[in-house]
């Protein structure tokens, strides 16, 4: 397994909480799409809820991928990266990091991500 940070790992627990959909992938591969949503979810807007914030984006980012791989039939390309002559798989090419707002709405993850943004109100 890659030397993730600590935060990654805390983001893992909660991502496995949430996504048992997702049981079947190792942990190396989620832990490459937790640190792409993670620049992409604000800890301004997130708050406490930062960590889940980045693990139900990253669930639904992986939906997605999912998704468009159904849709062709299971054949997409895969990118790898060579460092110091090791060579690694990483994401397929034709990943679609979209976030707007409808593309959110495409998964329950996604639904729930965009809930959590929302004010919470006090009682």
């Amino acid at each position: 397994m890659h030397v993730f940070d600590e935060q990654i790992k805390h983001i893992l627990k909660i991502f496995r909480l949430i996504a048992k959909i997702h049981a079947e992938i190792p942990d190396d591969e989620v832990c490459k799409w937790i640190f792409l949503a993670r620049p992409i979810v604000s800890k301004k807007n997130f708050r406490r809820l930062y960590e889940t914030a980045i693990a139900y984006l990253a669930a639904h980012l992986i939906y997605m991928s999912n998704q468009l791989e159904n849709e062709a039939d299971g054949i997409l390309p895969i990118s790898s990266i060579s460092e110091d002559g090791a060579s690694e798989n990483y994401f397929h090419q034709s990943v679609n990091l979209d976030t707007s707002m409808a593309a959110l709405k495409e998964s329950g993850f996604g639904r729930t991500f965009l809930s959590m943004r929302q004010p919470t109100m006090s009682v």
